[in-house]
């Protein structure tokens, strides 16, 4: 795995970043572009996710994915999920499903490698309950990876 640098910001400085309605370097860390590769970090996610923001956080992903797909035949996707909780998960479902699918479906074979960080067993729950809707191909470029940066077995 590549060295790619997550932030360090706390979730109190995220929420006092969106009280006080400064949510363009919030949105820069959810999603970005570093050469072929998408990085995400769910700690801004977890903030800002809801029923009205859901669009707005596709249509970004889209953005930067398809920008990243301009200069570059697949891309990497790197996920830091520090923080995740079981409300989360509960909260972000649906979400995720339909997230999934419009990423299965917008680019298959796109995808290079996908390394989830600091994946929970509540986060590993959710995967295993995602690979129901994602192809066999596609599952094995998915390595989830412990907080200790061990891989993580499993269902499928």
């Amino acid at each position: 795995m590549e060295n790619i640098i997550f932030s360090d910001e706390t979730s109190e400085k995220i929420v006092k970043k969106i009280r006080e309605g400064d949510y363009i370097p919030i949105l820069q860390q959810l999603f970005r572009q570093e050469y072929n590769t998408l990085v995400i970090d769910y700690l801004y996610f977890k903030h800002i996710a809801g029923q009205s923001t859901y669009s707005t956080i596709t249509d970004i992903l889209i953005q930067t994915v398809d920008c990243i797909l301009k200069q570059h035949d697949t891309f990497f996707v790197y996920v830091n999920m520090r923080s995740c909780s079981l409300t989360d998960v509960d909260k972000h479902k649906a979400y995720m499903t339909s997230l999934v699918q419009t990423l299965r479906d917008r680019y298959a074979d796109k995808l290079e490698q996908c390394y989830i960080t600091n994946a929970s067993f509540v986060f590993t729950s959710l995967y295993n309950f995602l690979c129901m809707i994602i192809d066999k191909k596609t599952q094995q470029k998915i390595q989830l990876v412990s907080s200790s940066g061990k891989a993580i077995k499993t269902a499928f």
